[in-house]
């Protein structure tokens, strides 16, 4: 009888450091929740106001929406990057 089996090993040359943890949740609804929150402030809330106010509205939701996830991908590298040395 020919038993071609193969057992998995674990490779323990890898610190458990170097494994990346996911980001959290919370980050991820944040980035979602702000910039849907300046919106319906630009659309809702600011129809009538002077344009100034509506710029500044959306300048700072595109700003939200993009530097949130910018910024929580910069932390979550920085957290799980394997440092040598």
């Amino acid at each position: 009888m020919n038993s071609n089996t193969t057992t998995a090993t674990i490779d323990r040359s890898i610190p458990l450091k170097s494994i990346a943890k996911p980001m959290p949740i919370v980050v991820v609804c944040l980035g979602m929740a702000v910039p849907t929150l300046i919106t319906w402030i630009y659309f809702d809330l600011l129809t009538t106001a002077p344009a100034i106010a509506q710029k500044i509205a959306y300048a700072a939701g595109k700003f939200s929406q993009v530097g949130i996830m910018l910024l929580a991908y910069w932390i979550w590298m920085s957290l799980n990057s394997v440092r040598k040395g």
